[in-house]
């Protein structure tokens, strides 16, 4: 079914709603989840795959290290490891890809074009501050490990037969945009045992405020000011955007009207010589 993605309670980021975090006590225990994910992942068979993968995968990690310091206190330290396995770029005639199939194709092409255009933005951003995060679920879910404070590597795929130099070239071309961009990586966050309890009952008052804003707009809807905020410069942004290429559209056509007209000329000219 549909992913429906919320902004995190305590505002670290965005997640999944419904979906079910697995506690995992060691590594084997981590792997079996990760097995399970896997095996839930939705493949089929092209011409070009036996096994060909019909969606992307993401896998996270959140590791929370508790330690003692000297004068005896709790130190917590949390981090966050995402895996990603993206669905590859498919060419539905030499697939094979039909009805299901080919709409799978179409929709993992679009998705792994609008990351292209997120990471297009991302290394020109002296020319411009907007990046299209919200465009695809994919780049809202990856958005800090694109252009955030993580570490990130990227693993390209690439196939030896001659046959596929074209999709070659476009994924080392893919890789190397990427390999431009400048994250600004940060430490684990630290925190100690008192620190972490305040943190959830800050959260926990946080939700019921929440919960009953929404009782009495009876079903209603709150957001709070620098969310609203967020919000408005995010809509702002689109429009500037809509205005630019709305104008890029209209130069398009007058040129493309200034061509025919040549083109009618040159045939007029054609014609008059014969």
């Amino acid at each position: 079914r549909p992913l429906r993605l919320v902004e995190a309670a305590n505002k670290s980021g965005v997640t999944c709603a419904n979906l079910e975090e697995v506690v995992c006590g060691d590594v084997d225990a981590c792997l079996k989840a990760l097995q399970k994910g896997a095996s839930n992942r939705r493949i089929a068979s092209t011409k070009c795959n036996d096994k060909s993968s019909r969606s992307h995968a993401l896998y996270t990690l959140k590791v929370c290290v508790r330690s003692l310091t000297e004068d005896g206190r709790d130190l917590i330290v949390n981090g966050q490891l995402n895996l990603v396995d993206l669905a590859g770029s498919e060419c539905v005639g030499r697939s094979g890809a039909t009805d299901k199939r080919a709409r799978e194709a179409g929709s993992i092409n679009q998705s792994l074009l609008t990351l292209g255009r997120v990471i297009t933005a991302l290394v020109s951003a002296g020319e411009s501050k907007y990046v299209p995060y919200r465009d695809s679920k994919l780049t809202r879910l990856l958005q800090d490990s694109l252009g955030g404070k993580a570490k990130t590597t990227l693993i390209a795929t690439v196939a030896p037969g001659k046959d596929c130099v074209e999709e070659t070239l476009s994924t080392l071309q893919y890789a190397l945009r990427a390999r431009s961009i400048q994250n600004r990586p940060e430490q684990h966050a630290r925190y100690h045992g008192k620190a972490i309890v305040r943190a959830h009952a800050r959260e926990v008052d946080e939700l019921q405020r929440l919960l009953a804003c929404q009782r009495e707009k009876n079903g209603g809807i709150y957001v709070d000011g620098d969310q609203w905020e967020s919000m408005q410069g995010e809509l702002a942004s689109r429009k500037a955007e809509l205005e630019e290429l709305g104008e890029e559209l209209a130069n398009a056509r007058i040129q493309a009207l200034e061509a025919e007209k040549k083109l009618d000329d040159a045939r007029e000219e054609a014609d008059a010589r014969e």
